[in-house]
């Protein structure tokens, strides 16, 4: 009777403690939704999370935004003001003794109003907004009213406020600067609840964030801390437990004597043997799941899941015999970096799904990428984008959102940078892939080589103010929060560390090169303009004509058409692109053929660079081109273009950033081979060097064995460029073979392809399928250069763009995305001229 008495008052406590101190929950706002513009009267449906412009599209008043020229006739959307409305009931609020309505982001200038009164104005598309609402909301039926103001307006309000003009308007506010239109973006001023909201109820504890630490690691021992804030509305005594992968047992608990208001508590755990986080092309992204529990009496209060990848990442910046390194180091490693520049994947945010954004990263991993970055002039990227990057082993760059610009320096704008700095910092900061935190894209040397100072007519003060506002932003208090709230990243002021007009852009950090296209400079110059640390090059094609055909119609599948001028936002781009072209290439006025020599044109000279910077390592340890995606179906810098089509630089891109590469260099009389290697153990390998003529015949033949490792990086071998003077109908094949397997080729032509003498070729195709994947077989009669395989359904295609020789078989891996049976059709550059 004892023990049942001693068990009845244990559960009373229990139950007790459970209605007193109920477990955290939250109530996403996502249905029943209402808007209209702020001077119509009749409401429609809206979905949150979105935008006006989606609402408006759903709601049948506006056509594609993408579609033809769209996008002009629909600036009226962002010129106005629009209001969203929710009616909710508060039982379940008031079960509660606190409930905040979060916002995770709102776009971008908003009042909000809770039965007509006004709780919060927000001005940052980049911030968390938290309201608590429990003393503001009525018994029974509540109604929150969100009204958008159009950015430009307030903008320009701002602008007439101070005495100095900023090389654009939009750095007075902080919202995404690509919604203003970009080189390579369509201008849409979208408002709206572009994240997530939801009601927070919780009773007297709730944990804030988890930041994990890393004190020391070896192969051994990782010793960790986990640093816990947590909220307390009145003192109390807590255990806050740490598990670890969904296990049952603690790796460690702390009992907590927690004082009313905000409590950081620093708990030390312990992981035996760790699994170290490698990037892609290094090791596996080997994750932890660390569940961090809040307990009030053996009763679970709230707990945060973070799922974290033990690994140093660090960024080397040496004074050297050169000038200054820019190269990061893995869990001790250097790594030579393989990316490219990441944009938003859309200009309406809300649409972007987890699928798509997860198949862009995929496309990254296929070709070969370590690391992508997320460029200044979009957004700190969603949660389902650093996971993926977490999961795939692709480091990740993070430019806070600054680009190309200058910013005011006022009391009111510092503090909102200062919290959407630490919102995100505090967001991103236990994520294995991110590697770096950088100021702004491009701002210094806006600043010191783009004469915004002479042309906005700066007077001497002006220029004091404007910089020294510079310097509270990028020199003072990024860098403080980043120490403050991450602790383990290195921070870059400014990307590029020097503009590509000054000699130590090439013998100091990292280099924006725009010597090719903007200032249009043969791509052989990408051989000698060679930095420490290539973050930005690029150059333009046009999309595949199936993504064209997507927002064209049939009558406007030519250059010149209003259409395909609304979607080339360079003001010289056709033009530079076709200069380009005809460099290399002979023209056509056929527009699909066009289509196709412009991405022949970006792919060669892209390849190009990509391998000079590969060539030169040590002096050079990375390269990110401009750039992986496009935001809208655009004639833009991209290798994959909106729709997720793969350009052929997309397809080049692969082969040159493959483990171990081959790659050729003219200096004066000879030409150099080299074979690059990222591997780290030393391999032995078989070299062949063939000279043939386009119909196979060997003229000469050479085979060498060399031992390759990584601090080699390379081996070269030179030959006379003597030895094209009596055959110009030549070529030279080189092969790399580890054991009899082929570790890498490829294919030296001495001269341009317009001045190729090629023959017409039938290409000989076989399609075979098996489990709903094709396989295509192909050879051909003579050198085919150039095969690009035209599919009629979607897919990815192994490899395309690619050259055939001779009574050689190609087997390419089509994997469809969509259902039908697979036709596909030819184009080579053979037969283009003939």
């Amino acid at each position: 009777m004892k023990l049942f008495y001693s068990i009845l008052i244990a559960t009373l406590l229990l139950l007790s403690c459970s209605e007193s101190m109920q477990k955290r929950k939250k109530l996403t706002l996502n249905s029943n939704w209402k808007f209209k513009s702020t001077t119509d009267s009749v409401w429609m449906n809206a979905e949150v999370p979105g935008v006006v412009h989606l609402d408006l599209l759903k709601n049948n008043i506006i056509a594609k935004p993408f579609d033809s020229i769209n996008e002009s006739q629909l600036q009226w959307i962002g010129e106005k003001d629009w209001e969203y409305t929710y009616s909710f009931n508060s039982n379940d609020i008031l079960k509660y003794k606190n409930t905040d309505l979060v916002f995770d982001g709102l776009d971008t200038y908003t009042d909000i109003f809770l039965n007509d009164s006004l709780i919060l104005s927000t001005d940052n598309m980049y911030r968390k907004w938290s309201i608590p609402i429990i003393s503001l909301i009525h018994k029974g039926n509540n109604t929150l009213r969100i009204v958008f103001y159009a950015p430009e307006k307030i903008i320009k309000q701002k602008a007439s406020k101070v005495n100095y003009k900023l090389p654009d308007e939009r750095g007075f506010a902080r919202k995404a600067p690509y919604h203003f239109g970009w080189d390579w973006g369509a201008k849409f001023i979208t408002a709206g609840i572009w994240k997530k909201v939801y009601f927070d109820y919780w009773d007297n504890a709730k944990i804030n964030n988890v930041h994990i630490l890393q004190k020391e690691i070896d192969t051994t021992l990782a010793k960790m801390e986990a640093k816990v804030s947590f909220n307390n509305v009145v003192s109390g005594d807590y255990t806050i437990e740490i598990f670890a992968n969904n296990s049952k047992q603690i790796l460690s608990s702390q009992k907590v004597s927690a004082q009313e208001g905000e409590n950081i508590i620093i708990i030390p755990f312990e992981i035996k043997q760790p699994k170290l986080w490698w990037c892609n092309g290094m090791g596996e992204a080997n994750l932890y799941n660390f569940e961090i529990k809040l307990k009030k009496d053996a009763f679970l209060i709230d707990y945060k899941s973070e799922i974290f990848g033990i690994r140093n990442i660090e960024l080397v910046q040496d004074n050297d015999s050169i000038g200054k390194s820019f190269y990061f180091e893995l869990n001790g490693k250097a790594v030579f970096i393989k990316g490219a520049n990441y944009v938003p994947v859309d200009n309406f945010l809300p649409r972007i799904k987890k699928e798509t954004t997860a198949a862009i990263i995929d496309a990254a991993v296929w070709a070969n990428f370590n690391m992508l970055r997320v460029w200044g002039g979009g957004i700190y990227e969603s949660d389902d984008f650093y996971n993926y990057c977490d999961e795939q082993g692709i480091m990740v760059w993070q430019d806070f959102m600054f680009a190309c610009n200058m910013y005011p320096g006022d009391s009111a704008f510092l503090e909102n940078v200062k919290q959407e700095a630490t919102d995100n910092i505090i967001r991103l900061r236990n994520h294995a892939s991110l590697a770096l935190w950088c100021g702004n894209n491009e701002v210094d040397n806006g600043w010191k080589d783009w004469g915004w100072q002479k042309q906005l007519g700066y007077s001497k003060s002006d220029s004091t103010e404007i910089w020294g506002n510079y310097l509270k932003i990028f020199e003072n208090m990024l860098p403080e929060l980043v120490a403050k709230y991450d602790g383990e990243r290195n921070y870059h002021p400014s990307s590029p560390t020097y503009g590509w007009g000054h000699k130590e852009n090439f013998t100091h950090g990292d280099s924006h090169y725009w010597g090719v296209w903007w200032g249009h400079e043969p791509f052989e110059v990408f051989d000698a303009k060679v930095g420490r640390f290539m973050s930005e090059y690029g150059f333009q094609a046009l999309p595949n004509i199936k993504s064209i055909k997507e927002f064209a119609v049939n009558d406007e599948l030519y250059l010149s058409s209003k259409t395909m001028a609304t979607h080339q936002k360079h003001p010289t781009g056709y033009q530079t692109i076709d200069e380009y072209l005809q460099r290399n290439y002979k023209t056509t006025d056929n527009f699909e053929d066009y289509i196709y020599l412009s991405q022949l044109t970006q792919a060669e000279g892209i390849s190009k660079a990509i391998e000079a910077h590969r060539r030169n390592k040590p002096h050079c340890m990375g390269t990110l081109y401009w750039q992986l995606n496009d935001a809208w179906p655009v004639t833009s810098w991209s290798s994959v273009d909106y729709y997720g089509r793969n350009k052929a630089l997309h397809y080049f891109v692969k082969k040159t950033y493959e483990e171990t590469i081959i790659s050729c260099e003219e200096k004066n009389d000879s030409i150099s081979i080299f074979l690059i290697s990222d591997k780290e153990k030393p391999q032995n390998i078989d070299i062949n060097i063939q000279q043939m003529d386009y119909s196979g015949k060997i003229i000469s033949s050479e085979n060498i064995s060399t031992l390759i490792d990584n601090s080699k990086a390379y081996l070269t071998y030179k030959i006379p460029k003597s030895i094209f003077e009596n055959n110009i109908q030549s070529l030279i094949h080189i092969t790399a073979k580890k054991e009899d397997s082929l570790v890498a080729d490829y294919f030296y032509y001495p001269i341009k392809p317009k001045e190729m003498q090629l023959s017409k070729t039938i290409i000989q195709t076989n399609i075979t399928e098996n489990n709903g994947l094709y396989f295509i077989n192909l050879n051909t009669d003579v050198l085919a250069k150039n095969i690009e395989i035209i599919t009629n359904i979607d897919g990815d295609l192994s490899d395309n763009y690619f050259d055939l020789l001779p009574n050689e078989n190609k087997k390419i891996l089509f994997t469809p995305s969509e259902k039908g049976k697979l036709n596909i059709k030819i184009r080579v550059l053979n037969n283009l001229y003939q």
